[in-house]
């Protein structure tokens, strides 16, 4: 930033350097806005004061919320009529139960299966 451009960035702020020190802020927004406003500060130290005093400074975006009056009670109420109008007009697929075959129950008998001896214990 040039001189001249500090000189009408100051002066936009409102900036006026206090030549006698004996003029505190009236609050500490009033502090902060006189230290980002402040040409001679360090960068790092005007941008921390600016991101403080901004919260104070804009409005926060927020999300709004309609309310028609209608409580919890009264919507679970409702979807809870639509989705019994919804099952009254639904088609069941029945199920047939058919009679289980022996050979469904019974499954052919398997050889057992004998264990392998360890071929640690072998001889020879």
């Amino acid at each position: 930033m040039m001189k001249d451009d500090a000189g009408t960035y100051a002066s936009t702020c409102g900036y006026q350097e206090d030549k006698s020190g004996l003029d505190p802020p009236d609050d500490a927004l009033d502090y902060l806005r006189s230290v980002y406003c402040d040409p001679l500060q360090p960068t790092n130290t005007r941008l921390k004061a600016a991101s403080i005093a901004i919260e104070y400074e804009r409005p926060r975006l927020a999300v709004m919320a309609q309310v028609d009056g209608r409580d919890l009670a009264s919507l679970l109420d409702a979807a809870n009529e639509r989705i019994a109008k919804m099952r009254a007009g639904q088609k069941v697929i029945e199920a047939k139960v058919s009679p289980i075959e022996d050979d469904i129950l019974d499954p052919p008998k398997a050889k057992p299966i004998l264990p392998v001896p360890d071929r640690r214990y072998r001889r020879g």
